[in-house]
Protein backbone atom coordinates (compact mmCIF):
# COMPACT_ATOMS: atom_id res chain seq x y z
CA UNK A 1 0.00 0.00 0.00
CA UNK A 2 1.18 3.49 -0.80
CA UNK A 3 2.69 5.09 2.34
CA UNK A 4 0.81 8.31 1.54
CA UNK A 5 -2.49 6.40 1.57
CA UNK A 6 -1.65 4.92 4.95
CA UNK A 7 -0.95 8.38 6.37
CA UNK A 8 -4.19 9.79 4.93
CA UNK A 9 -6.21 6.91 6.34
CA UNK A 10 -4.59 7.37 9.74
CA UNK A 11 -5.35 11.10 9.75
CA UNK A 12 -8.93 10.46 8.66
CA UNK A 13 -9.36 7.96 11.48
CA UNK A 14 -7.96 10.36 14.06
CA UNK A 15 -10.23 13.17 12.88
CA UNK A 16 -13.23 10.86 13.07
CA UNK A 17 -12.34 9.80 16.61
CA UNK A 18 -11.81 13.41 17.66
CA UNK A 19 -15.15 14.55 16.21
CA UNK A 20 -16.93 11.59 17.82
CA UNK A 21 -15.40 12.34 21.22
CA UNK A 22 -16.38 16.00 20.88
CA UNK A 23 -19.96 15.10 19.97
CA UNK A 24 -20.21 12.85 23.01
CA UNK A 25 -19.16 15.57 25.46
CA UNK A 26 -22.01 16.68 27.73
CA UNK A 27 -23.74 19.99 27.03
CA UNK A 28 -25.25 22.27 29.70
CA UNK A 29 -29.06 22.27 29.73
CA UNK A 30 -31.32 24.88 31.37
CA UNK A 31 -34.25 23.36 33.25
CA UNK A 32 -35.69 26.47 34.89
CA UNK A 33 -34.76 30.02 35.91
CA UNK A 34 -36.87 31.24 38.86
CA UNK A 35 -38.22 34.77 38.45
CA UNK A 36 -36.74 37.70 40.38
CA UNK A 37 -38.08 41.09 41.44
CA UNK A 38 -36.96 43.70 38.93
CA UNK A 39 -36.44 46.30 41.68
CA UNK A 40 -34.18 43.98 43.73
CA UNK A 41 -33.19 40.89 41.72
CA UNK A 42 -30.20 39.89 43.82
CA UNK A 43 -28.68 36.58 42.83
CA UNK A 44 -29.90 34.66 39.78
CA UNK A 45 -30.53 30.93 40.15
CA UNK A 46 -30.39 28.52 37.21
CA UNK A 47 -31.48 24.90 37.51
CA UNK A 48 -30.56 22.28 34.92
CA UNK A 49 -27.90 19.70 34.14
CA UNK A 50 -24.16 19.76 33.35
CA UNK A 51 -24.01 23.30 34.74
CA UNK A 52 -20.50 22.73 36.07
CA UNK A 53 -19.27 23.33 32.51
CA UNK A 54 -20.44 26.97 32.54
CA UNK A 55 -17.63 29.53 32.31
CA UNK A 56 -19.67 32.75 32.26
CA UNK A 57 -23.24 33.90 32.96
CA UNK A 58 -24.74 36.94 31.22
CA UNK A 59 -28.10 38.54 31.94
CA UNK A 60 -29.19 41.35 29.62
CA UNK A 61 -25.64 41.22 28.27
CA UNK A 62 -24.19 41.82 31.76
CA UNK A 63 -21.59 39.30 32.93
CA UNK A 64 -22.27 38.08 36.48
CA UNK A 65 -19.81 36.38 38.83
CA UNK A 66 -20.61 32.73 39.53
CA UNK A 67 -21.13 32.35 43.30
CA UNK A 68 -21.90 28.64 43.54
CA UNK A 69 -22.23 25.88 40.99
CA UNK A 70 -22.97 22.16 40.92
CA UNK A 71 -23.96 19.97 37.99
CA UNK A 72 -27.65 20.81 38.56
CA UNK A 73 -27.70 24.30 40.10
CA UNK A 74 -25.86 27.54 39.42
CA UNK A 75 -26.05 30.78 41.41
CA UNK A 76 -24.68 34.01 39.95
CA UNK A 77 -24.82 37.67 40.84
CA UNK A 78 -25.82 39.90 42.35
CA UNK A 79 -27.77 41.51 39.52
CA UNK A 80 -28.45 45.24 39.76
CA UNK A 81 -32.07 46.52 39.54
CA UNK A 82 -33.49 46.00 36.06
CA UNK A 83 -36.48 47.03 33.98
CA UNK A 84 -39.48 44.73 34.53
CA UNK A 85 -40.05 42.23 31.74
CA UNK A 86 -38.05 39.39 30.24
CA UNK A 87 -34.26 39.38 30.25
CA UNK A 88 -32.16 37.13 27.98
CA UNK A 89 -29.82 34.77 29.83
CA UNK A 90 -26.67 33.37 28.20
CA UNK A 91 -24.61 30.55 29.68
CA UNK A 92 -21.18 30.42 28.07
CA UNK A 93 -19.35 27.09 27.99
CA UNK A 94 -16.44 25.60 26.08
CA UNK A 95 -18.52 24.54 23.07
CA UNK A 96 -20.87 27.50 22.73
CA UNK A 97 -23.79 29.22 24.43
CA UNK A 98 -27.03 28.03 26.02
CA UNK A 99 -29.85 30.58 26.10
CA UNK A 100 -32.80 31.10 28.44
CA UNK A 101 -35.06 33.84 29.81
CA UNK A 102 -35.29 35.42 33.27
CA UNK A 103 -38.67 36.87 34.25
CA UNK A 104 -38.25 40.16 36.09
CA UNK A 105 -41.43 40.90 38.01
CA UNK A 106 -43.88 42.46 37.80
CA UNK A 107 -44.23 41.68 34.12
CA UNK A 108 -46.96 41.49 31.52
CA UNK A 109 -47.64 39.50 28.35
CA UNK A 110 -50.74 40.15 26.22
CA UNK A 111 -52.30 38.72 23.06
CA UNK A 112 -55.52 39.40 21.15
CA UNK A 113 -58.03 37.03 19.65
CA UNK A 114 -60.95 38.73 17.97
CA UNK A 115 -62.31 41.39 20.31
CA UNK A 116 -60.70 39.90 23.41
CA UNK A 117 -57.30 40.51 24.97
CA UNK A 118 -55.72 37.85 27.17
CA UNK A 119 -53.04 39.06 29.57
CA UNK A 120 -50.68 37.11 31.81
CA UNK A 121 -49.48 39.07 34.84
CA UNK A 122 -46.63 37.84 37.04
CA UNK A 123 -46.27 39.86 40.25
CA UNK A 124 -43.77 37.62 42.00
CA UNK A 125 -45.88 37.63 45.17
CA UNK A 126 -49.20 38.55 46.73
CA UNK A 127 -50.52 42.02 45.94
CA UNK A 128 -52.78 43.95 43.59
CA UNK A 129 -52.84 45.15 40.00
CA UNK A 130 -54.60 47.66 37.76
CA UNK A 131 -54.19 46.96 34.03
CA UNK A 132 -54.59 50.03 31.82
CA UNK A 133 -54.74 50.44 28.06
CA UNK A 134 -54.34 53.13 25.41
CA UNK A 135 -53.97 53.44 21.65
CA UNK A 136 -50.76 55.44 22.04
CA UNK A 137 -47.74 55.03 24.29
CA UNK A 138 -45.60 57.79 25.75
CA UNK A 139 -42.35 58.45 23.84
CA UNK A 140 -40.33 57.95 27.04
CA UNK A 141 -41.14 56.54 30.50
CA UNK A 142 -42.55 59.02 33.01
CA UNK A 143 -41.29 58.62 36.58
CA UNK A 144 -44.03 58.78 39.23
CA UNK A 145 -43.05 59.35 42.86
CA UNK A 146 -42.95 56.18 44.92
CA UNK A 147 -43.43 53.82 41.95
CA UNK A 148 -40.59 51.74 40.52
CA UNK A 149 -39.86 51.86 36.79
CA UNK A 150 -41.61 54.28 34.42
CA UNK A 151 -45.19 54.87 33.36
CA UNK A 152 -45.59 54.43 29.59
CA UNK A 153 -49.28 55.33 29.29
CA UNK A 154 -51.06 58.61 30.00
CA UNK A 155 -52.24 59.20 33.58
CA UNK A 156 -55.87 59.10 32.45
CA UNK A 157 -55.52 55.82 30.52
CA UNK A 158 -58.64 53.70 31.22
CA UNK A 159 -58.49 50.61 33.43
CA UNK A 160 -59.13 47.42 31.49
CA UNK A 161 -58.93 45.10 34.50
CA UNK A 162 -58.06 45.18 38.20
CA UNK A 163 -57.66 42.49 40.83
CA UNK A 164 -55.64 40.72 43.49
CA UNK A 165 -52.71 38.30 43.49
CA UNK A 166 -53.34 35.88 46.35
CA UNK A 167 -49.79 34.50 46.08
CA UNK A 168 -46.85 34.30 43.66
CA UNK A 169 -48.87 32.39 41.04
CA UNK A 170 -49.18 34.42 37.80
CA UNK A 171 -52.69 35.53 36.81
CA UNK A 172 -54.28 35.19 33.38
CA UNK A 173 -57.16 37.57 32.66
CA UNK A 174 -59.25 37.99 29.53
CA UNK A 175 -61.03 41.23 28.72
CA UNK A 176 -63.17 42.45 25.87
CA UNK A 177 -61.73 45.40 23.96
CA UNK A 178 -64.03 48.41 24.37
CA UNK A 179 -65.92 49.11 21.15
CA UNK A 180 -64.45 52.56 20.66
CA UNK A 181 -60.94 51.09 20.71
CA UNK A 182 -61.81 48.17 18.45
CA UNK A 183 -63.24 50.49 15.80
CA UNK A 184 -60.07 52.55 15.63
CA UNK A 185 -57.91 49.69 14.41
CA UNK A 186 -54.78 51.10 16.04
CA UNK A 187 -52.38 48.97 18.11
CA UNK A 188 -53.38 48.56 21.74
CA UNK A 189 -50.80 49.31 24.42
CA UNK A 190 -51.11 47.83 27.91
CA UNK A 191 -49.27 48.34 31.19
CA UNK A 192 -50.11 47.34 34.74
CA UNK A 193 -49.53 49.15 38.03
CA UNK A 194 -48.76 46.49 40.66
CA UNK A 195 -48.11 46.32 44.38
CA UNK A 196 -46.10 43.63 46.14
CA UNK A 197 -47.31 43.31 49.73
CA UNK A 198 -44.25 41.57 51.20
CA UNK A 199 -41.84 44.30 50.05
CA UNK A 200 -44.40 47.14 50.24
CA UNK A 201 -43.30 48.14 46.74
CA UNK A 202 -45.33 49.65 43.91
CA UNK A 203 -44.09 49.13 40.37
CA UNK A 204 -45.13 49.41 36.76
CA UNK A 205 -44.77 46.42 34.46
CA UNK A 206 -43.18 46.38 31.04
CA UNK A 207 -45.29 47.62 28.14
CA UNK A 208 -47.24 45.04 26.12
CA UNK A 209 -48.61 45.66 22.62
CA UNK A 210 -51.30 43.85 20.65
CA UNK A 211 -52.62 44.49 17.14
CA UNK A 212 -55.77 46.59 16.92
CA UNK A 213 -59.02 45.09 15.73
CA UNK A 214 -58.93 44.79 11.94
CA UNK A 215 -55.13 44.61 11.84
CA UNK A 216 -53.19 41.54 10.77
CA UNK A 217 -51.93 39.50 13.76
Amino acid sequence: MNPRSIVLRSLTGLLFLASTALAQQPTPVIGSIPSRNAFDPGRVVINGSNLGLILDVRVNGISLPIVRVTSTRLVAGPLAPQAPGFAPVELIHGRGTVSGTLELTPNLQSSRRGLRVTSRLNNGGAGTYALRFATAALPAPEVDAGIYYGRLLALDAPVLSAGVFVDATPLTVTNRIPAQVGLIGAPLFLQAHCTVEAELVESYTNLATVAGFGQHQ
